[in-house]
This record gives C-alpha cells, structure tokens and sequence, in this order.
C-alpha cells in the first residue's frame, strides 16, 4: 500500500489580494463570458483591457509586498540574515554518496557512509610519533581517575543556571533529547532546582552522564567540493541543550583557574571573549606598517590545521591540563566529560547506528593545541581558533624567507 501511494504536501497558503483587485477580476471573468457568448470585437477588446488591467494590479500588489517585506527586515530578530541566505542559497539535492561501503542511494545507506567517514576522522593521529611516550601519557591519564583530590569544584546555583539559560539562543537545532531552549526558558523554578541538584551532583563526582555526550551529526556540504564523498560535507554536532548548561559551568570553572598558561593570551585570539579575527588583523597589519617605517621586508607563514577539533587525543589533552596546574577534580571531570561519546549521522529524518568518537572536541568546547615555533625575537605569533601566522621582520628579505627553516611545531 505504502509503495503504491503518495505523499501529497499541504500547499502554502499564499496572501489575500485586496478586495478591489478580487472585485477586478470578477468582472474581467464576467467580460471574457461576455465575449465568448456574443464573439463581438467590442467585447473581446473590453475584456482584454480588463485582463491587463488585472495582471498589472497584481504585479503592483506583489511589489508592494516585497517592498515592505524589504523594510520589515532587522538584525536584531534574524530576519535579515535568513532573508538572505534563502535568496543566495542554491538547494540541491544529496547526490549518491560513495563511501567505505561503494555508492549508496537511500537515506539509511547514506547515514552509515556519513558515519563510517566521520568515524574514521574523528581518530588521533599517531604517524611519526614516539609509541612509548604515547604509551606513558595514557597511562598517565589512567591513573588520573584513581586519585584523591581535597579540592573540590565550586557547586553552582540557582541564579548561574537561570542566566545560562537566558543566554542559550532560541534558534538553535535541539539534539538528541528534543528539547530546545524555547522548552527551557520557561521552566518554572521546581524543574529549576532538580536541574541545579543534578549539575552539582556531577561536579561533585566528577561524573558526566552519558546521555548528554550522544550527539546527531548533520553534514552541510562544501562549497567547490565534489559532494559524492562524505569527507567534502562539514560535520554539525546537535548536541542536548540541558547537556550544554553543564559545560559552560565548566568552562566558567576552568577560567576560574590561574595558571593555565598553554598559549600565551597576547597570542591568542580565538575561544575568547570580546575578541574576534579583527584583533589579529590589527596585530599584523601594526607589524607590517613597523617594518616598513624601519626599511625592513615582512615575511609571514600562514598554517591551517585541517581538521584540528576532530583530532584531539584526549589522554594529551588531560596530560597538559594537569602539567598546567589544573586542579585533579577538574581534570577528573574533563576527562569524563570528553571519554565515551558518541554520535549518529543524520540524513533528513534518517539516524544511523550509534558510533563511538575515539577522538576529538565536542562541538563549541575549547582545545588548545600547543605550538612551539624556534623562533627569534623579531618574530611573533598570532593565533585564532586553529589558524596559525608567524610574521618576522628584516632588513634582508632573503631572511624573512628564512623562517620556514627555523619554524618547527610540536
């Protein structure tokens, strides 16, 4: 039955035309019977005129529509940004996806190719490094979940969770639980209050659920990309908008700690607050402007880490917080926090099976990669998020060359 049927869609409801102009078009009807029955000129001249008349009246209204659509829009509610991704998106359809498994066509064949992809991709990379110090840092971050630490993390409150939850955007996707913020802003304080006992209970284990660490991946392709092959899509993690509220407490605690110092932040530009791409900008474009005055050459090295969220090795990772000082109750926490994800690739209304996330950061969390360029003082380094530019001034432009020689990251 299901294969002989179709599914018919509800048509739009269009907008009603002004009285005047249904009123127009009634009697052009009544004009075009008239000339039918009779087949006088006169007639047929009357009711053409009328169905002029009529097509120009609904080109007018239609404008005025738009015109004041036009004017209606803003910044502030979104408007302005939807209108104008619906007029320069080109939708298209999800080719054959050819994957681990060949080209596949349905929905339920392109999931597990999406997710077969993404799970390949979410895995650390180990090419030319040394086995035993990878074995020694696991066993490092083992042992971390076995000890005893005095310092415990700071509960939170009732007021904290009602401002993050304030801030939380309604247009966000919900996850996989189906609860969006528009659910959580109006929760009354009852709900308020289980919600506050469950995230303290989870700082104070050291413990994150597991349900807040399955998240559904959506696959938005890539502009000049073949889009046959599931790596040329950008992965989008809908993760539980209850599950964020815990994570930025987090965060909050995190910042509430001193001596993290794995970038400097006069480098770092990105995960910041009050600092954008502008700032960075600014920096280079300042030491540019020194050299020229000084009747020195710029050179610059601008590196990309492809990919660099979906490989982070979580043993590292928890390595560098505790050698930067970061309480062992916070980094207990962390390291529940990032273990045992997992995710689904969603196709439409289509969910693959569940798949472990071996690697990787969440989707808005905070990961810092640590570069150490040799480096002399004429040269500096400007971060943001996972880009990289190394700047360096001479009064030779051959030496300026020269800094790809002396640049080494680890």
């Amino acid at each position: 039955m299901a294969d002989a049927s179709r599914t018919i869609s509800k048509p739009r409801p269009r907008d009603p035309v002004p009285p005047r102009i249904l009123e127009l078009i009634r009697e052009k009807n009544r004009a075009k019977r008239l000339a039918h029955r009779t087949g006088l000129a006169a007639d047929r001249r009357e009711a053409n005129r009328l169905t002029r008349q009529v097509h120009d009246s609904l080109i007018e209204f239609r404008n005025e529509q738009w015109d004041s659509k036009i004017r209606s829009l803003t910044t502030e509610n979104n408007s302005f940004w939807r209108m104008s991704k619906a007029l320069r998106n080109d939708r298209k359809s999800l080719p054959p996806i050819h994957g681990t498994r060949g080209l596949v066509f349905t929905d339920v064949e392109k999931a597990e190719a999406f997710a077969d992809s993404l799970e390949l991709q979410c895995r650390a990379n180990f090419d030319d490094v040394d086995l035993d110090h990878v074995e020694e840092i696991e066993d490092f971050a083992k042992t971390v979940s076995e000890r005893d630490d005095d310092t415990a993390i700071s509960p939170t409150s009732l007021e904290e969770v009602a401002e993050i939850i304030g801030n939380l955007k309604n247009c966000k996707t919900p996850g996989p639980d189906d609860i969006s913020n528009h659910v959580l802003k109006p929760l009354p304080r009852k709900p308020r209050i289980a919600l506050v006992n469950i995230i303290n209970a989870v700082l104070r284990l050291q413990h994150f659920p597991a349900c807040w660490k399955m998240a559904h991946v959506i696959f938005i392709p890539k502009s000049s990309k073949d889009h046959k092959f599931p790596q040329n899509h950008r992965p989008v993690s809908l993760l539980s908008s209850v599950g964020k509220i815990p994570k930025r407490i987090i965060q909050a605690r995190l910042k509430i700690v001193k001596d993290l110092n794995i970038i400097p932040d006069e480098q770092f530009g990105g995960f910041r607050p009050q600092h954008s791409t502008v700032d960075q900008l600014i920096r280079i474009t300042e030491f540019a402007a020194t050299s020229l005055n000084w009747k020195q050459a710029t050179g610059a090295i601008f590196l990309d880490v492809s990919k660099a969220s979906d490989t982070v090795w979580h043993p590292g990772l928890v390595y560098k917080l505790c050698e930067s000082g970061v309480p062992i109750a916070m980094a207990q926490l962390i390291q529940s926090f990032l273990s045992d994800r997992s995710f689904r690739a969603k196709i439409r209304e289509t969910l693959s099976e569940v798949y472990p996330m071996e690697a990787g950061m969440p989707q808005g969390s905070r990961s810092y990669t640590r570069f150490s360029p040799l480096i002399s003082r004429n040269t500096r380094i400007l971060r943001y998020r996972y880009t990289l530019t190394i700047p360096r001034l001479s009064r030779d432009p051959d030496t300026s060359d020269l800094l790809r020689g002396n640049c080494k990251m680890q």
